[in-house]
Parts: structure tokens; sequence; C-alpha cells
């Protein structure tokens, strides 16, 4: 018997570790801002390093490690695949993936990605980027973040949105993975 409680006490302490050591919530924050100059969205997302590492490691088949210069084109694809402005009609569902043609003869209407940095500060891992809006009629787009939606559960994006005077301020779950575009996010600032 005193076996049988000695590996019990020791599964209850492994499990009290773990959930010490595990952050206990799984959020994203990211600022967005058009830029006239450059006609593109500034994007900076903050994110747990860890949970970003995880959900590249997943995308690349091997550890990765956030600090790594050779990380950028990973994190990169990353990016251009979870986090994007995208015509309405082509919105990602379950029997869809992201981007699929409606139609054979028509291309998706998507952002592109630029890149520019990111850093890490504590625990936490800054990415900056720019959306470049897709051509055409700008009126049924909608903003897509689907960021560690794959990787962790009950994951939480947060995105606030400058423009001129205003703010908006959007929020993405795995239930909600996009908000409709609104055109006075690139209006006056």
């Amino acid at each position: 018997m005193p076996q049988q409680q000695l590996i019990l006490a020791l599964l209850f302490l492994g499990y009290l570790t773990t959930t010490v050591t595990a952050h206990p919530f799984h959020i994203s924050q990211t600022e967005m801002e058009f830029n006239a100059a450059s006609q593109r969205i500034e994007v900076s997302l903050k994110l747990h390093a860890v949970d970003l590492e995880q959900a590249l490691s997943r995308l690349a088949g091997r550890k990765v490690d956030v600090e790594q210069r050779d990380v950028v084109p990973l994190l990169s694809r990353y990016l251009q695949a979870n986090f994007y402005i995208i015509d309405s009609r082509e919105l990602p569902t379950p029997e869809a993936p992201a981007g699929q043609r409606t139609s054979p003869t028509s291309a998706p209407r998507r952002s592109q990605l630029h890149y520019v940095g990111h850093e890490l500060e504590a625990t936490w891992c800054w990415i900056y980027f720019e959306l470049e809006l897709p051509l055409g009629e700008q009126r049924d787009l909608s903003l897509v973040n689907t960021v560690l939606f794959n990787t962790t559960e009950h994951q939480l994006n947060i995105v606030s949105v400058r423009s001129a005077k205003q703010r908006f301020t959007l929020k993405m779950t795995d239930k909600q993975r996009w908000s409709p575009y609104r055109p006075e996010w690139c209006r006056g600032l």
C-alpha cells in the first residue's frame, strides 16, 4: 500500500508542476494601423514565444527556435496562412480551406504579407509585418486571424485597429475566426 501512495503522490506532484509551469491563458494581441504613404496596413502581433515555437515546429515537422535567423521564411509562411484579409466569398470553411477558389476561373483575392521583423521580450514574441490589401473593390473583405488556433486550446486573438481618431477592437476565437473588413480602417490617419 505505501508504494501505491508514493506513486499517487508523485503523479499529483507532477500534475502540480506542469500546471504551474504552463501559462494559464492563450492570447495574442495585435495592433493594426493603415499607412497612407505605403498603402499598407502595418501590423504588430504579440504572442507567447512558446506557443509560436510550438506552431512553427508543427508546421516544419521539427523543433523550431524563434531566436534563430532561419525561422523567418517559416514565420512568414505561417503568418500568410493564418493572418490575412480576403474576399469574403473566399472565407475558410471546414469544407474549403483558406483561399480555396470558389470556381475554376476565380483567383482568391487575398492580402500579401510583407515581413518586417520580430523580437523577443521576456516570454513574449513581437512580430512586425505589413499587409498589402487585395486589388479591386474593397467593400466585401474580411480579416482572418487564426494564429495559434491549431496548437492551443481556447486561443483568443484580440485585434485593435487604429484609424484617425477611432479605435476598433475585434475578438477572434476558434468559433469566430474572422471579422468583416471596414473601409474606415484605412481612412485619414
